[in-house]
């Protein structure tokens, strides 16, 4: 287990910044609630995931992303906003909250990517995996797929297999989250519901989040027991 207790705090110096365009993210400081985790379904390459975002044309992308061998990559300050949840009705209505609670959540949260492929389903060969994109990930042991592979005998939002977040991605996300909780003034409490949709999370209860507990048709993040493991020591 990691000693998260131990860690030193966050080195601003070391975020390395991405340059990215002014108008593709929304330059009006706000209030901050929450920080969401996501992962990007991707390779590791933060540049390239940052200029596939600035393509899109729908301010769609998050401040920070975190490779995996843990640096971490800035985008744009955390005080201003994106879109990076894209909400319909469903869930405001099963929960009868207010649909304006849409625009707020996107305001005033704070994204941050974990570079991972996600879900995986099982190639032909042995110890090979297809990515949702058909990318084909292939180990050459098994030791080495456990590793990097996380089995959920049970499925998770339709997958039984996910590229697993690597030890110093969380480390990152953990500082991170600490940073940014004790900058903006975000309390947080483990909620391990927090993997199904969560009426707390969509009233803006403080914390830190998945993009799971906020639409049921995600599957970021899901319950990987490191995971847990940094959320509860937050």
């Amino acid at each position: 287990m990691t000693d998260y207790l131990n860690i030193k705090g966050l080195n601003l110096a070391g975020i390395k910044q991405i340059r990215f365009p002014d108008d593709e993210y929304c330059r009006e400081k706000q209030t901050k609630r929450q920080v969401i985790l996501h992962h990007t379904v991707s390779g590791d390459n933060p540049t390239s995931i940052a200029d596939d975002w600035a393509t899109r044309k729908g301010k769609t992308c998050t401040p920070f992303i975190i490779a995996r061998d843990g640096a971490i990559y800035q985008l744009f300050s955390s005080m201003f906003w994106s879109i990076h949840l894209f909400f319909d009705n469903k869930p405001f209505e099963r929960f009868k909250i207010r649909k304006s609670k849409r625009a707020e959540i996107e305001k005033q949260s704070i994204g941050i990517e974990m570079i991972s492929w996600g879900g995986l389903v099982e190639g032909h060969k042995d110890n090979q995996f297809i990515t949702t994109y058909g990318n084909v990930l292939n180990y050459k042991t098994e030791a080495d797929m456990l590793k990097d592979i996380s089995y959920y005998p049970d499925g998770y939002r339709g997958y039984n297999y996910f590229q697993k977040y690597t030890e110093a991605q969380l480390v990152s996300a953990y500082q991170l989250c600490h940073y940014l909780m004790k900058r903006y003034g975000i309390t947080h409490t483990f909620d391990s519901e927090m993997f199904d949709i969560s009426k707390k999370a969509l009233e803006q209860t403080p914390g830190v989040w998945v993009h799971s507990s906020f639409r049921d048709d995600k599957s970021d993040c899901p319950p990987q027991p490191e995971l847990i493991e940094m959320l509860k020591a937050l």
